[in-house]
C-alpha cells in the first residue's frame, strides 16, 4: 500500500515538473512571435534569410505571425486553466488537438523549406522545435501514445510528401548561358555535344530543376537556353537555334599546340598566357545590340525558309515528332 502511494506522489511530482516546462514552452514561444510581429511593423525580422523573405512573401493574407501569436496564447490559457481547473481534462484534451495540429503544419513548412527552397528559415525553425517539444510533453503528461503516433506519423507523412513531390525553387545563376535538357533527349544530346566538343562555358540544369520558371514563362520544349545580358534575358528554344547562337557569340581562335601555352580563366575568357614569340589564344564571349539583331534577322528569314532554324516566337507545331526529328522536345510528352 506504501509502495502503490509512494508511486502516485513520484508520478504527480513529475507530472508537475512537465506541465511547468510546458508552460514555460509556451511563453518563450508567445513572447518570440510577439517579438517578431513587433518587428514587422519596423520593416525588420528575426531572420534575415532567402527561405524567410519568400515563406512572408507568398503568405497570401501575411497573417502567419498573428496566428503563431493566436496560437501560443490560446494554448498559454489552456495550460492556465489546467493549473487552476478542478475539471481540467476538457482542456488538456483541447491543447493536445492543438498542438496535434500545429505540429502537422510544421511538418508543411519544414517540408517546403528542405525541399523545395533548400534552405531553412532559422525562426521558422525555432518555433517548429517549440512546437514538437511540447506536443511530446503534452503526449507523455497525459500518456496519450496513440495521439503521440497518430502526431508523428502526421508529421513524418507530409515531410515525405513534400520530398516526393516539390517544385525546386532554388535560385538558378546566369552568369553563365544555361542549358536546360531532359534525359532522353536527342536534341538536346546534340547541344550537349557541340558544348563540350568546343569548350563553352554553359551551365547544365535538368528541366525538372528549373521548371517552376519554365511554367511562368509557358516554356515547355527542350533544349532551352537562357542567358541574362544587362537587361534582358534572352531565351532560345532548339537544338539549331542554340547551336547558332553559340557559334556566334562563342569565338575560339586555334593555335599550335607545340607552343605549350599555359590557361588563365578570367570571367567568360580564357587567355592563353604567352612570351612575346608565342601566338595568343583566346576564348571569350562576343554579345552586342548588331549580334542580337542579326539573330532576330535570321528568326524573321525562318518564317519563310526552313534553312534557318526558328526560336520561340517562332516554333513550328512538329516539335517532339518523329522520334527527335524536330528541333525540341516538349518536357511533358518527349520526342517518341
Amino acid at each position: 500500500m506504501k509502495l502503490i502511494i509512494g508511486e502516485k506522489r513520484s508520478y504527480h511530482q513529475g507530472s508537475t515538473f512537465i506541465k511547468y516546462l510546458l508552460l514555460l514552452l509556451i511563453l518563450f514561444g508567445l513572447g518570440l512571435t510577439s517579438y517578431e510581429v513587433y518587428l514587422s511593423f519596423k520593416n525588420s525580422s528575426l531572420c534575415q534569410t532567402e527561405s524567410c523573405k519568400i515563406m512572408h512573401f507568398f503568405d497570401r493574407f501575411g497573417v502567419l505571425n498573428y496566428l503563431g501569436v493566436f496560437l501560443f496564447t490560446v494554448l498559454l490559457g489552456l495550460t492556465l486553466l489546467d493549473f487552476t481547473s478542478k475539471k481540467s481534462v476538457f482542456f488538456q484534451r483541447f491543447r493536445l488537438f492543438i498542438l496535434g495540429i500545429c505540429l502537422l503544419v510544421e511538418g508543411y513548412f519544414l517540408g517546403v523549406q528542405a525541399f523545395w527552397m533548400k534552405e531553412f528559415c532559422q525562426f521558422c525553425l525555432v518555433v517548429a522545435c517549440l512546437v514538437i517539444l511540447s506536443f511530446v510533453l503534452d503526449v507523455v503528461y497525459q500518456r496519450k501514445v496513440f495521439w503521440g503516433l497518430a502526431g508523428f506519423f502526421g508529421f513524418l507523412g507530409i515531410l515525405t510528401a513534400n520530398f516526393l513531390v516539390n517544385v525546386n525553387l532554388k535560385p538558378v545563376p546566369l552568369d553563365y548561358p544555361i542549358l536546360v535538357y531532359q534525359r532522353n533527349c536527342p536534341n538536346c544530346a546534340v547541344v550537349e555535344e557541340y558544348v563540350k566538343n568546343n569548350k563553352i562555358p554553359v551551365r547544365f540544369y535538368e528541366a525538372q530543376k528549373v521548371y517552376a520558371l519554365m511554367r511562368l514563362v509557358d516554356l515547355k520544349e527542350v533544349p532551352l537556353l537562357l542567358y541574362r545580358e544587362d537587361n534582358y534575358l534572352l531565351a532560345l528554344v532548339g537544338k539549331n537555334a542554340i547551336i547558332n547562337w553559340l557559334r556566334e557569340n562563342y569565338v575560339k581562335f586555334e593555335t599550335n599546340e607545340e607552343l605549350g601555352a599555359s590557361s588563365k580563366r578570367v570571367g567568360k575568357k580564357e587567355v592563353f598566357n604567352e612570351t612575346s614569340e608565342k601566338r595568343e589564344t583566346q576564348l571569350f564571349k562576343q554579345t552586342t545590340k548588331e549580334t542580337i539583331r542579326k539573330e532576330e534577322k535570321a528568326q524573321s528569314e525562318a518564317s519563310f525558309s526552313n534553312q534557318t532554324p526558328s526560336s520561340l516566337p517562332l516554333f513550328s507545331g512538329e516539335e517532339g515528332s518523329k522520334r527527335g526529328q524536330g528541333e525540341a522536345c516538349r518536357i511533358d510528352k518527349g520526342c517518341d
